[in-house]
């Protein structure tokens, strides 16, 4: 008979963080600002199929400064989590997504920065997922969910959140993120997706 001598533990070595909160922001006024922003701004296309994604709205825009101080007040707390030495963050980069009916982002990172996000304007059941995954190449990793009793952030390889409306996430910019199509014919998902540097 062999004794265990030894202390039983798992050890976290790589731990991800997706900071969330909700915000109470006016979603009318900023849903009527990303429509008419769509109109004026012929936009880019990036990392959206379909869809309509604008251009750097970095500037003075009265209309989104109070969703803009939000963001930064939240990236700082988050910096600070995450004992980053200077947590007094900036807004580099902010743009707006529009997704209609089977619109969709592909897997991307957001380089050259250390934290992103997303805050979403308008959005609900159906309009799809952000998802978030591990740079795991999927042919060569065994771990799949049809081996395991139930996903947990141990044993998967993606990870999907709601995109609700009012919803805030930060998250390191080298986390790749997707979002799903929107599976709903009637109702558009609008968001800011920003950077800080």
């Amino acid at each position: 008979m062999v004794n265990a001598l030894y202390t039983k533990m798992l050890i976290d070595i790589f731990k991800t963080p997706v900071y969330s909160v909700t915000l109470d922001c006016d979603n009318n006024i900023l849903t009527q600002y990303c429509i008419e922003k769509e109109k004026s701004d012929t936009g880019r296309t990036v990392s959206n199929r379909g869809g309509y994604q604008s251009n750097n709205l970095i500037g003075l825009n009265t209309t989104c400064q109070p969703l803009f101080s939000c963001i930064t007040k939240h990236a700082c707390i988050f910096a600070k989590h995450m004992d980053f030495k200077n947590e007094d963050l900036k807004l580099s980069e902010v743009w707006i997504n529009i997704n209609g009916y089977k619109d969709y982002n592909i897997p991307h990172i957001h380089p050259h920065t250390k934290i992103s996000g997303v805050y979403y304007v308008q959005s609900g059941e159906g309009s799809g997922l952000i998802e978030f995954s591990r740079e795991v190449n999927n042919l060569e990793y065994d771990w799949h969910s049809s081996t395991m009793n139930k996903l947990t952030p141990y044993n998967s390889t993606s990870w999907r959140l709601p995109t609700s409306a009012g919803t805030l996430y930060l998250f390191p910019s080298w986390l790749k993120h997707s979002v799903l199509p929107n599976t709903v014919q009637n109702l558009k998902r609008i968001s800011f997706a920003f950077n800080l540097s």
